[in-house]
C-alpha cells in the first residue's frame, strides 16, 4: 500500500492467544455464560467418557454483540454435553475467545513536506520509553516520497515504529470524489477506517482464518521458544480448543484483524523495511449483509472505537519489515484487555514477535469495495500465511497480568469439570465478580497448581512455573500457593516474570468500514 512513510502511527501489538487459553479451559467444560446471546448456543465442553477419555470441544454458533470500549462480549449459553460454559462471559465470542486491544503512545510531528500542491508532514510515534523520531517525507509535483525513520520502542515497552495513519500527505484534490494521478482511491470524503484513508491511499487489512495455540517449542524466531504456556495443556485438550477456535472464525464470533500501514506496494511483492502491523478486534458489519459464514476474502467488519487512535490506527502494533515475501515483525508489548471467564482482563505480553509470509497466490487482485472507486491498475495482495514451519506469533505472559484473571467457574470446586485435590493439581473456588479478590482463585493459581479431574484420571492443566526472568532480573522467582491455593500476592503484584507462549495463523484480506 503506497501509503506516506510520514502517515503511520506507532502501536504495540494485540491478538487473541489470551482467548485460546479461555477457550483451554472452556474446553474442559462450563459454566453459563452471564451476558443474553445474541444468536445460538456455543458449547466449549463436551464430555468425558467412562475410559477417561476428553472431549472438549463443541459447536459454537453464537454471534456477539459488540460492546463499547475495547471488549466484544458475545456469548452463547455454552454447555458441557449440552448446558454449561467454561468462558462464563466472554469477549467476542461464547467460546471464550476476546479481542480488545491497548497501548501507550506518544505523537511527535516530524518533518515537513514543501512543494507539490499539498505539503503533508508526519507524525511519528515513539516507543513509551525511546520515543520515536521521523525526518518526514518530502512531496515535489504532487508526488510523493516518503522519507525518515522512525526509532521503536526498546522491547517490552508500547513503541512500534511508524508515522500516523493514513494521514498528511495527501494530494490537494483528496476528497473530492475524483481520481487523480496521485490517489489510490477517493471517497470523497477525509475520513480513515472507511476503506480510502484521508490521503486517498487504500486501507490494507486482513482477518485472521485460522488461530491455533501450539503445544510444541516455538520457533528460533521466538525468545525464548519454550512455550511454556501452551504445553501446560494436554494435547486432548489443544485438540479441542483449535476446533473451537476454528469454529468461532466460521461463525464470525471471533474477528481479529491486522492492519497494515506503510506498506508501499499493496500486492507485497517488494521489500520494504518500515512498515506496521496493528491488532485489532472486531464485529461483522451488518451493512455488508447477513454472515455468509465461512472465511471469505472482502468481508466488512467494525473496530472498537477505544483500539484505534484520533487518526484510525490500531493503539496495539508491532513495527516490521518485508524481505521476499516474508514478514517480520517486532519485538514489542502486547496489553491484551479482554474478557475471560465472565472478568474484563487486561494481559501483558512481552517480547511479541510476528513471522509471517504475504501470499503471491492467489494472486494480488483488484478488491472488492470499499472503496467504490480504485485507481486503474490497483491490485492488492489477498491473504497472509503464518501457519508454516518457523512461523506464527509468540511473546512472554507476564504473571502479574494471569493474576488478575478470575479461574473460570467451570473449573472450580462445583463446576462441570472441577479440578481435584490430588497430586499435581488443586482445587479452586470461584470468584463472585470480575476481579480476583481475597479468597478466590485466578488462572496464575490453576498453572501453578495444575488440574486434573474425573477424580484425578484427566489431566487438563500441568502444573508449571514462568520460564522468563522479567527484564533486569537475573532468575525467574519461583512462584508457590498459599491459602486457599492462591498464590500470595507478595509473589504476583508487579511480577513482569512471564510464561512463553506460540501460536499460528492464516489470514484473508478485509475491509475496515468504520467504528462503534
Amino acid at each position: 500500500m503506497a501509503v506516506d512513510k510520514g502517515d503511520r502511527s506507532e502501536r504495540a501489538a494485540r491478538g487473541m492467544f489470551i482467548g485460546a487459553l479461555a477457550l483451554a479451559c472452556g474446553a474442559c467444560g462450563g459454566g453459563r455464560h452471564h451476558e443474553p446471546a445474541s444468536a445460538g448456543n456455543t458449547s466449549a465442553g463436551g464430555s468425558v467418557d467412562s475410559d477417561g477419555a476428553g472431549t472438549l470441544g463443541g459447536r459454537s454458533s453464537s454471534a456477539g454483540n459488540a460492546g463499547a470500549g475495547d471488549e466484544l462480549a458475545a456469548a452463547g449459553a455454552a454447555a458441557e454435553g449440552g448446558a454449561s460454559s467454561v468462558g462464563g462471559e466472554s469477549a467476542q465470542a461464547g467460546t471464550g475467545l476476546a479481542g480488545g486491544m491497548a497501548g501507550e503512545q506518544a505523537t511527535q510531528p516530524g518533518g515537513t513536506s514543501p512543494g507539490g500542491a499539498s505539503s503533508g508532514g508526519r507524525d511519528a510515534l515513539g516507543g513509551a520509553t525511546s520515543g520515536g523520531t521521523s525526518s518526514g517525507g518530502t512531496s515535489s509535483g504532487g508526488m510523493e516520497a516518503s522519507g525518515g525513520t522512525t526509532s521503536g520502542g526498546m522491547d517490552g515497552m508500547a513503541g512500534t515504529s511508524s508515522g500516523g495513519a493514513n494521514s498528511g500527505g495527501a494530494p490537494a484534490s483528496c476528497g473530492d470524489a475524483l481520481l487523480d494521478a496521485a490517489e489510490e482511491c477517493d471517497d470523497g470524503n477525509d475520513k480513515n477506517l472507511d476503506g480510502c484513508s484521508a490521503a486517498c491511499r487504500y486501507e490494507l487489512a486482513f482477518r485472521m482464518t485460522t488461530i491455533a495455540v501450539q503445544g510444541a517449542s516455538a520457533p528460533a524466531f521466538c525468545s525464548p521458544s519454550t512455550n511454556a504456556l501452551g504445553r501446560a495443556f494436554s494435547s486432548a485438550a489443544l485438540s479441542q480448543i483449535n476446533t473451537a477456535l476454528q469454529q468461532s472464525i466460521s461463525d464470525g464470533t471471533l474477528n481479529n484483524l491486522l492492519q497494515f500501514t506503510g506498506l508501499d506496494d499493496l500486492t507485497g511483492a517488494s521489500d520494504d523495511s518500515s512498515l506496521a502491523i496493528g491488532f485489532l478486534p472486531a464485529a461483522p458489519d451488518s451493512a455488508n449483509g447477513p454472515w455468509a459464514g465461512g472465511t471469505a476474502i472482502d468481508l466488512w467488519f467494525r473496530v472498537p472505537s477505544a483500539s484505534v487512535d484520533a487518526q484510525g490506527a490500531a493503539l496495539s502494533s508491532l513495527s516490521g519489515t518485508l524481505s521476499a515475501h516474508s514478514l517480520g515483525a517486532g519485538p514489542g508489548l502486547l496489553k491484551l484487555p479482554l474478557a475471560i471467564g465472565g472478568a474484563p482482563s487486561t494481559l501483558s505480553m512481552s517480547s511479541a514477535r510476528l513471522r509471517a509470509t504475504l501470499n503471491a497466490s492467489p494472486e494480488p487482485n483488484v478488491p472488492a469495495p470499499p472503496p467504490a472507486a480504485l485507481a486503474p491498475g490497483l491490485t492488492v495482495l489477498q491473504s497472509i500465511a503464518g501457519s508454516g514451519s518457523g512461523q506464527g506469533i509468540c511473546g512472554n505472559v507476564t504473571v502479574d497480568s494471569l493474576a488478575h484473571i478470575p479461574v473460570p467457574a467451570s473449573l472450580a470446586s462445583g463446576g462441570a469439570s472441577a479440578c481435584a485435590a490430588c497430586t499435581g493439581s488443586r482445587a479452586y473456588k470461584a470468584c463472585s465478580g470480575n476481579t480476583v479478590e481475597s479468597g478466590c482463585n485466578s488462572m496464575l493459581d490453576v498453572l501453578v497448581g495444575g488440574c486434573k479431574t474425573l477424580l484425578c484420571l484427566v489431566s487438563v492443566v500441568t502444573a508449571s512455573q514462568p520460564d522468563v526472568a522479567a527484564p533486569g532480573s537475573a532468575a525467574v522467582r519461583p512462584l508457590s500457593l498459599g491459602t486457599g491455593n492462591a498464590v500470595p500476592s507478595s509473589q504476583s503484584t508487579g511480577n513482569d516474570d512471564a510464561y512463553s507462549s506460540y501460536f499460528k495463523f492464516d489470514a484473508n484480506r478485509a475491509h475496515i468500514t468504520g467504528v462503534q
